[in-house]
């Protein structure tokens, strides 16, 4: 029955031949790994029921998902997924979005902690509830899932304890005085890792706000184990859902960006600007929760900003012919835009463009 899992594959992932792509590149190498899930189950089964026979005719099954799945459709699905990554338009949020998206947090937050004080209210304790999750991811940068994921038995077991006497003496001024202002909490991330996140006064201030108003009649069941519960459920609010609402309700010229990934590559953009010292990136990478080749592959600047604003300009320096760039780096390379060489090569460049 390989065969027939293979043309189901492709019929569900929009394979056209004609073309040699996928529709859906993405569901195509989804399938593979869920065949290998569901022949796993069913090994485990016919063992337990003693059927060896039928063990053996999954065990063969699954070596041909092992060994042709790949060449049949993984290969493929991949090639195109990566071919449509080429050309996409890649945006990271504006600072001026993420300002607005703030200010318009703490505006929603003050109201419902007016309407809280005034006696219970399930309404705008849920509105409450949702800001505070925006408002950690938007600082820390954290995905959706991690923050959301809180527990309250963690939050309330955090460590206030002052840092270390000789560690604090080697922090600047400015250091120090952070590390009074803010309280480290570390969570469950992806993959089980241990990751932080960080609380300003006035989030620890909000937060320890909506846990006294924890209660029946604002709609938090005693059950429920998280800081940001769902209202008559055990289980705990979508980060994604709060703060795709708030990034729409806000000012921000492009709320469509104002997402937990997209936030996380922000970061990365910036620290990539910056002039880090070697420690520092994976001090940073650290913090985000993931390896620092992730964070080299996948959260930095775009390819095609670094080949527009830099790359141009070395290419722009060797048109030119001229040796005054020796022992500089692509930062200190200056071109001079009137220059005669430049102007020639700029509309030599602007004819073989329009030649296209």
């Amino acid at each position: 029955m390989f065969k027939l899992a293979v043309d189901a594959a492709k019929k569900a992932s929009g394979y056209a031949k004609s073309k040699y792509r996928y529709d859906r590149p993405s569901l195509a190498v989804k399938l593979g790994h869920s065949l290998k899930t569901v022949g796993d189950i069913l090994i485990g089964q016919f063992v337990q029921a003693e059927d060896e026979a039928a063990a053996n005719r999954v065990r063969s099954f699954m070596g041909l998902v092992n060994s042709e799945w790949n060449h049949y459709v993984s290969h493929r699905a991949r090639t195109n997924l990566e071919e449509n990554k080429w050309n996409k338009k890649d945006m990271i949020p504006l600072t001026e979005d993420v300002i607005e998206l703030q200010k318009y947090l703490k505006c929603v937050e003050q109201n419902a902690r007016e309407k809280l004080i005034e006696g219970p209210d399930a309404k705008a304790y849920n509105m409450l509830s949702e800001t505070l999750l925006s408002q950690i991811i938007l600082f820390n940068r954290r995905r959706q899932g991690e923050a959301a994921k809180m527990l309250l038995e963690t939050y309330e077991t955090k460590n206030t304890e002052t840092l270390n006497e000789d560690v604090m003496q080697c922090l600047s001024k400015l250091e120090r005085d952070l590390s009074h202002d803010f309280t480290r909490i570390v969570i469950r991330g992806k993959r089980g890792r241990k990751v932080p996140v960080l609380l300003t006064k006035e989030m620890t201030t909000s937060l320890d706000f909506l846990i006294e108003h924890r209660m029946e009649e604002n709609g938090i069941l005693d059950t429920n184990k998280y800081v940001f519960a769902r209202q008559k459920s055990d289980s705990h609010i979508r980060a994604s859902d709060c703060l795709r609402k708030f990034a729409n309700m806000s000012d921000a010229k492009h709320p469509e960006t104002l997402t937990s990934t997209l936030l996380r590559k922000h970061i990365a953009t910036l620290c990539q600007i910056m002039n880090l010292k070697d420690h520092e990136p994976d001090q940073v990478a650290k913090f985000m929760g993931h390896d620092i080749r992730v964070h080299r592959e996948y959260y930095r600047l775009t390819e095609n900003t670094i080949q527009l604003a830099k790359i141009s300009k070395l290419l722009m320096a060797i048109e030119c012919g001229t040796n005054i760039y020796k022992g500089k780096s692509l930062d200190e390379i200056d071109l001079d835009l009137g220059d005669e060489c430049l102007t020639w090569t700029v509309i030599c460049l602007l004819f073989l463009t329009i030649e296209k």
